[in-house]
């Protein structure tokens, strides 16, 4: 081999090449973005368009059908769902995964461009295309102080949020509380019918004389002069000033003096309180790809600086929420756990070895390959996070191995007498073969892992890539650095096993105790009958299918461990924003007396009710707890429909549930009535918590109904007192005014008493002829009613779904299947034609990442064997070492059943790597055998007992290291550790029961495949 024999020639060149390695793999550290998880980009765009003051059904009828019927032949579309609520539609769009949004989002404005007809006053569509997975803010501000609230919005609005904006990394930052300005035209609806007037003649006179106009450039005598003629609006008395017409005599008409102009507030939108006080909130969201610990950085230094420039000013900015915290919380503790599985490796490598300096020459590996990882990380375009640090931690143990190897074997030339250089490239070259089988088959399961596309799979990638990068790393400083150090370092004696009563005493003692046990077990084998040697290799099979039963039900994504939790609440169908306050602030006074809260943030919004609560450092590995502590003190809180402490999660949305039923047909009436029933029998279910549905009915509406036959006896039409209607009611913005760089919107508006019930809307005069005053009542009829709040579509029928949480305790898989079979299955042979129940949310995107994952262990397995194949011209030898696959499996459900860990996705991964990894062995041994049968000339006999004599050390010296490397991920407990832990138990159970059981069944199975086939190479 050309590599190690320059290696072992060239040790400056070599040295040159580490320290490039070294130094580069640090600058890659410190710019390789960071965040708490890896980037999940979901094939989805979301349009959001807004017609305030609008009903759910206007809103469907007018933005989401005609927008729907245009987007449902996008190209790559998988799914449309829709939800038409007050004033605002949303429209999601998914896509197959592997779709080119790029692609997609121009197809989309396209489509959007071609619909016609949306109303005036709905403003143009908002088109959201970002990364789902960074929707959520990453960092929470609030705003508060002396300063009147009113105030602070405005203030806020000019001063803090374009600053936040200009640093790098923010995509959007989200304003909650407070109140805006309008300047507000109070309309006399008799003066206006008095002169004939219109609510629109007033809209139009505004927005037409509140202009500036460039007229171009003139020269005059030696200078040119630039024309402009200047019209905006710079006083409220410019606004009264405005002529709308003339009346009948020739005179002008003027806003004055058909309305009366003023400074006032838009209807609040929302509230925010800080701890009980008022205050203005600022969610932050980071732009996809961005480094979350820079833009905490900058956004900290930001807010410092703005501090000391409002000093004085009553007001300050105060973080409420920080995710770097969790972010460097979980870093470091899986920075320590990587640590302490070096220390545990490097501590088995000096008890195994024996020497100081050999066990520095494979320690150095460690940080090489760490180093070489943050490297390749950077070129694939990944981030440092949780998962890729997992990765690298998992790796630990593993890098080590093909160095073990190696070295172990140059070692055993030495002893033949070889000099440093000739053993060190024969003993390299002896076992290149085996090094290399054993990295191909670990980088070999990864394959299938990079075509898995769900939410699941685009985490597997930043483990498949950490470890790939990593293993692949070490073969090369394996066959490169350590045959170079060998051949200059070690000594014959460097690993010679001491004798006596010294420290390495009781080392050597269950070292040799242990290989003369599984020597013995193999001698044995070769004088045993055919019959004993199928009985052992049957028994050994029976005891691995004996753990099948022990499966637990499968989960989908653990939650994590942030300190956060989130109270989720829906006021009763009809609360008003006030109403809403009242009750949630009785919700908060409860919750801010508890011993665990430290602090609490309370939003209340016509977009989202919530309270956010961090607990004292003392419980943060609690949260699951605390949380259900809160339920119990809130339960029963009045005035709401809904009300639950939720663990903030870290891969589902604030209120996520763990499965979603999906009803959906033509009519919605008979939609809810099977909605009914299934929530009624839901709760029977075992392992249910709570199911909520999105189907609110009994708002409460105010219905005109105008009469066409009277209106035109008027001379009016039913646009005329529609506009007056929505005057009276929403007031319709006009134009802008602009005062000091800040934008206000001028409204028009009807009557400003407070309207408080049907009668008093009708008393209110809408128009004049001949002077007289016309009440609503004489040409419409007003009556109280009840409508839904929200519509919502799945392919354009309309829809209800029910999100259902499961118990605390309760497996995933365990509840969907009990549903299905208690509720669902026979409710679908009873429905109507049309009509639809699908699951969706966790419980679908758990089966679709299974189905995936089951295809990818069958997959990786057949791509091992037929690699092996390929390395050792031979169909039957792989079919020896990948019988080792089956007892890592059952090991693996051991080591996660006596953990007490979940079967969540996560976990499973670890069974597709143990494929890669525990094949390792039996390769050694495989490997070793048939060597010894062409270059020795034994038989099969002899030559696997030389070969467990031989590979006995390395083996458990490898495995060892891997799982003491791996042990800290599963025994220590820490922010983010649910992520890991499981996978970490998978693979930690299965190497060890399949490392114990190897030496015994690789030796059986080749004997048995020798005496039934006459399995042997032919002697050269």
């Amino acid at each position: 081999m050309w590599i190690i024999r320059f290696a072992i020639d060239n040790p400056v060149k070599v040295t040159v090449a580490v320290l490039f390695l070294v130094i580069f793999g640090g600058l890659s550290l410190t710019t390789i973005p960071i965040q708490m998880k890896p980037t999940v980009d979901k094939p989805e765009i979301r349009i959001n368009t807004t017609y305030p003051g609008a009903a759910p059904q206007e809103v469907e009828e007018q933005i989401t059908i005609p927008m729907e019927e245009k987007l449902q032949a996008v190209e790559g579309l998988q799914r449309i769902t829709s939800d038409s609520k007050e004033g605002r539609s949303n429209i999601e769009l998914e896509f197959e995964w592997g779709v080119n949004k790029d692609i997609a989002l121009i197809d989309i404005i396209k489509r959007l461009a071609r619909v016609k007809d949306l109303p005036d006053e709905a403003d143009e569509p908002i088109i959201f295309a970002g990364t789902s997975s960074e929707r959520r803010p990453i960092y929470w501000a609030s705003f508060r102080g002396s300063m009147q609230v009113d105030r602070m919005r405005q203030f806020a609005k000019d001063f803090v949020v374009p600053r936040i904006e200009r640093i790098e990394g923010v995509a959007e930052v989200r304003v909650f509380g407070g109140e805006e300005r309008e300047v507000r035209v109070v309309l006399d609806f008799e003066a206006l019918g008095a002169r004939g007037l219109t609510v629109q003649n007033v809209i139009t006179a505004l927005a037409r004389e509140n202009m500036n106009v460039r007229g171009g450039h003139i020269d005059i005598g030696k200078r040119k002069y630039l024309v402009r003629t200047v019209g905006l609006f710079k006083t409220v008395k410019d606004i009264e000033a405005v002529i709308i017409a003339k009346d009948k005599n020739g005179g002008s008409v003027y806003v004055r003096d058909v309305a009366k102009v003023h400074d006032a507030f838009k209807d609040r939108t929302s509230m925010v309180r800080i701890m009980g006080h008022p205050a203005v909130a600022f969610g932050i969201v980071k732009k996809t790809g961005a480094n979350t610990i820079k833009v905490v950085e900058t956004l900290e230094a930001t807010f410092k600086q703005m501090n000391l420039e409002m000093k004085g000013k009553g007001v300050a900015i105060y973080e409420s929420y920080d995710s770097s915290d969790y972010i460097w919380e979980s870093i470091g503790f899986v920075t320590s756990n990587l640590g302490y599985g070096a220390i545990l490796a490097i501590v088995v490598m000096i008890l195994f070895l024996k020497s100081f300096r050999s066990t520095l020459a494979i320690g150095a590996a460690i940080p090489i390959v760490a180093l070489s990882g943050f490297i390749l990380l950077n070129v694939f375009g990944r981030t440092l996070n949780i998962i890729s640090l997992a990765g690298m931690a998992f790796a630990v143990g593993m890098v080590v191995d093909n160095a073990i190897v190696v070295l172990e074997n140059i070692y055993r030339h030495l002893q033949m007498g070889k000099k440093r250089m000739v053993a060190a490239f024969d003993g390299t070259v002896e076992v290149w073969g085996a090094v290399l089988a054993s990295t191909l088959t670990t980088l070999a399961v990864f394959i299938p892992i990079i075509f898995i596309q769900e939410e699941a799979g685009q985490l597997f990638k930043d483990i498949a890539i950490a470890i790939s990068c990593s293993v692949a790393v070490s073969l090369l400083v394996s066959v490169t650095v350590i045959p170079t150090l060998a051949a200059r370092f070690l000594g014959v004696g460097s690993l010679e096993v001491k004798k006596g009563f010294g420290p390495w005493a009781a080392v050597n003692i269950s070292g040799a105790t242990v290989k003369n046990f599984f020597v013995k077990i193999t001698t044995w084998l070769c004088g045993a009958s055919f019959v004993k040697r199928a009985v052992i290799a049957l028994g050994i099979a029976a005891l691995a299918a004996a753990t099948i039963p022990l499966a637990p039900k499968m989960e989908y994504l653990p939650k994590g461990n942030r300190n956060l939790i989130f109270i989720a609440f829906t006021p009763h169908v009809g609360s008003n924003l006030e109403t809403a306050r009242k009750y949630s602030d009785a919700v908060a006074d409860k919750v801010i007396q508890m011993p665990e809260v430290k602090y609490m943030f309370h939003v209340v919004s016509s977009r989202f009710n919530g309270i956010g609560v961090r607990v004292k450092d003392e419980y943060r590995m609690d949260m699951a707890n605390v949380a259900g502590k809160i339920n119990k003190t809130i339960a029963g809180s009045p005035g709401f429909k809904f009300v639950r402490a939720f663990q903030s999660s870290l891969f589902s949305r604030i209120m996520g549930s763990d499965m979603e039923i999906e009803i959906r047909g033509k009519e919605l009436d008979r939609i809810a009535e099977y909605s009914a029933q299934i929530q009624k029998q839901l709760y029977g279910v075992e392992g249910v918590s709570y199911v909520r549905s999105n189907l609110e009915q009994g708002n409460p509406e105010l219905r005109v109904t105008i009469d066409r036959e009277r209106v035109a006896d008027l001379q009016l039409s039913v646009k005329d007192i529609s506009e007056v209607v929505e005057a009276l009611v929403a007031g319709k913005k006009a134009t802008l005014f602009k005062v000091g760089g800040e934008e206000i919107d001028i409204v028009v508006k009807g009557v400003e008493e407070k309207i408080v019930d049907a009668s008093s809307l009708e008393e209110v005069t809408v128009s004049s002829v001949n002077g007289a005053g016309i009440r609503l009542d004489s040409v419409a009829k007003v009556v109280e009613t009840v409508g839904p709040t929200q519509i919502n579509h799945i392919e354009m029928d309309r829809s209800i779904t029910l999100k259902v949480t499961k118990a605390k305790n309760k497996p995933l898989q365990a509840m969907v299947e009990a549903i299905n079979e208690k509720v669902l299955d026979p409710l679908r042979k009873k429905m109507d034609l049309g009509y639809i129940i699908s699951i969706s949310g966790h419980a679908k995107d758990l089966e679709t990442t299974a189905a995936a994952l089951s295809t990818s262990f069958l997959l990786a397995i057949v791509i091992i064997y037929l690699l092996l194949s390929a390395l050792y011209e031979s169909f039957l030898y792989p079919l020896l070492i990948m019988f080792t696959v089956p007892l890592s499996a059952s090991g693996a459900l051991l080591g996660v059943v006596v953990t007490g860990s979940r079967l969540d996705v996560l976990t499973m991964l670890g069974f597709i790597i143990l494929a890669g990894i525990v094949v390792n062995n039996a390769i050694l041994l495989i490997h070793q055998a048939i060597r010894n049968r062409r270059e020795y000339n034994m038989d099969e006999r002899e030559a696997i007992i030389e070969s467990v004599k031989a590979r006995i050390r390395p083996i458990f010296m490898s495995s060892i290291t891997t799982v003491l490397g791996m042990l800290p991920l599963v025994v220590r407990g820490g922010a983010g550790s649910e992520l890991y832990s499981g996978l970490a138990a998978a693979i930690v159970g299965g190497l060890t029961i399949s490392t114990i059981f190897t030496l015994v069944l690789v030796p059986t199975l080749y004997l048995l495949l020798a005496d039934v086939r006459g399995l042997w190479q032919p002697k050269r």
